[in-house]
């Protein structure tokens, strides 16, 4: 998690579908949602089962679509979404992430941090792991 920035778990907003998997980053507006290689076909690890395969591909390419339908739909309730994969460092998502906040701050939206605070988000407390008290 990113210093100063609590989790939405589960259902981010009312504009969308319930989405499991993810968290919404509300005062940066980002939406992190973690995907597993196989429901959601990553193009390094996908593999299909043996056994039906036709029944399997159809299945899985509905789950890709209902991603993009989650994509688009929190995109117009005014989020950024940000996909990681499963098998991603978790550091390099973790910039990812940072990035995406650090772009909607950029765009005139202010973190929770300094909402509250009055101090920005900085990679050198990310890399601390400092973060929200338990």
């Amino acid at each position: 998690m990113l210093p100063g920035h609590r989790g939405t778990p589960a259902y981010i907003t009312p504009a969308t579908p319930p989405t499991t998997g993810g968290s919404g980053l509300r005062g940066a507006g980002v939406a992190v949602l973690v995907d597993g290689c196989f429901w959601h076909s990553c193009p390094q690890h996908l593999h299909l089962p043996r056994a039906n395969r036709e029944r399997w591909r159809a299945k899985l390419a509905s789950v890709v679509a209902r991603d993009r339908d989650t994509d688009a739909g929190l995109a117009g309730a005014g989020w950024t979404v940000v996909r990681v994969w499963e098998h991603e460092p978790p550091a390099r998502a973790a910039a990812r992430v940072l990035a995406a906040v650090r772009r909607g701050e950029a765009g005139g939206r202010t973190s929770l941090v300094e909402q509250r605070c009055g101090r920005r988000v900085t990679d050198a407390g990310a890399s601390r792991g400092a973060g929200p008290r338990s």
